[in-house]
């Protein structure tokens, strides 16, 4: 008790509640990173807070707990521990939650010299000017060549920016993929004990993110941010059962809050009507639904807080991007290329008018309102 405060929402209606009310036995290990505890689980075992990158605190059933060595291995064994323990004679649904690749990138010591040789390029627009883009994208503390990550490294501010911004590049992504090998590694081990346990083929398995992340995308690192870099999160479904293996679909667009929807209707458990989202089974069983969602809406609004990133939302459809920032107001219109500011353009009035209509719709029907207002300095 008081490592997450008093509990003050209900957590009784989300997926892996509502599954164990159907009989699954449920668990949840790993990064946890929520104002309040874990509740109505079988099995919790997570870290506080952000948690850390060696031996760290972890909370196993409520009780602290010290993990020893590299916090995605100490998350790969409780996985493990709950499939072990696991009733047999019931069906499970497990969160399986990893630290990295969280900042501040710290690899497992057999992975820190991986890729050490190899030169990885950054990317095509890595040195671009933020000059032509809205001043509340310039005030964000998101440029890579202003990292303070590596300074006991020898990447000191004196340096000219340039080459503080190559060689930040250069340490933060050999780390950030140092770091992924121990979460692709810990992944392995779950899906080998699936393997051997005669589990896998009838076992729904999604790899997701809760966003992307810029890897030097527009000399930038963090997500947060509207662009496609960020808002586009990775997203692996394997169930042999019932699912075609191969399949891409770069159609339909889903959404973080179509999973809930999606694992309860796999289930043949109901749908509660407050949740937003919509089941993307029939998708991923080759038959879309013809009125599934045209384009979406975005928002983020934790201002003043980690990275200085303003209040912004917008609507994406397949073609096009309308992105509304609050302070400085601000609007960026942009096609796939996001390489060039279309708002207030003659030639694309229309087509802005018509995303800013359906922005103010969309924000209608899910009830958003405008945060509060803060003075620049």
């Amino acid at each position: 008790s008081g490592i997450f405060g008093e509990p003050k929402l209900d957590n009784s209606a989300t997926y892996p509640n509502l599954l164990r009310q159907a009989g699954y036995y449920s668990g949840v290990v790993g990064k946890w990173h929520v104002n309040t505890p874990p509740a109505g689980y079988d099995y919790t075992a997570v870290l506080p807070g952000q948690g850390m990158y060696f031996d760290p605190e972890i909370l196993i059933q409520g009780r602290k707990s010290r993990g020893k060595g590299h916090t995605d291995d100490v998350i790969g064994e409780q996985a493990l521990t709950f499939l072990r323990n696991r009733p047999a004679d019931q069906p499970f649904v497990l969160l399986y939650q990893f630290k990295a690749p969280h900042r501040g990138w710290e690899p497992e010591p057999r992975f820190a010299r991986a890729v050490e040789d190899i030169e990885i390029p950054p990317p095509p627009d890595f040195f671009e000017s933020l000059a032509g883009r809205p001043r509340a994208l310039q005030l964000a503390d998101m440029r890579i060549a202003d990292m303070k990550d590596y300074r006991k490294r020898g990447v000191t501010e004196d340096m000219p920016e340039e080459e503080r911004a190559r060689r930040n590049y250069d340490y933060f992504i050999k780390d950030y993929y140092r770091v992924l090998l121990g979460v692709d590694e810990n992944v392995g081990r779950v899906l080998d004990y699936l393997d051997s346990e005669g589990l896998s083929e009838n076992t729904l398995i999604v790899y997701t993110s809760d966003n992307g992340f810029f890897l030097g995308d527009h000399g930038l690192f963090d997500k947060r941010l509207m662009y496609e870099e960020s808002i586009r999160v990775p997203m692996l479904v394997r169930h042999p059962a019932s699912i075609a293996s191969g399949q891409v679909n770069n159609e339909q667009m889903l959404l973080n809050i179509d999973v809930a929807p999606t694992f309860l209707d796999i289930a043949g458990v109901p749908v509660p009507p407050h949740m937003q989202g919509r089941s993307w089974a029939p998708i991923v069983h080759g038959a879309p639904p013809v009125d599934w969602r045209k384009d979406f809406l975005y928002q983020y609004f934790e201002f003043p807080a980690a990275h200085c990133v303003r209040a912004h939302r917008g609507v994406r459809n397949q073609r096009w991007k309308l992105i509304h920032w609050d302070y400085p107001e601000a609007w960026e219109l942009y096609d796939p290329g996001e390489d060039r500011n279309l708002a207030g353009l003659p030639q694309y009035t229309a087509q802005e008018a018509q995303l800013r209509g359906r922005l103010a719709e969309l924000r209608r029907e899910l009830g958003e309102v405008d945060p509060p207002r803060y003075v620049l300095r």
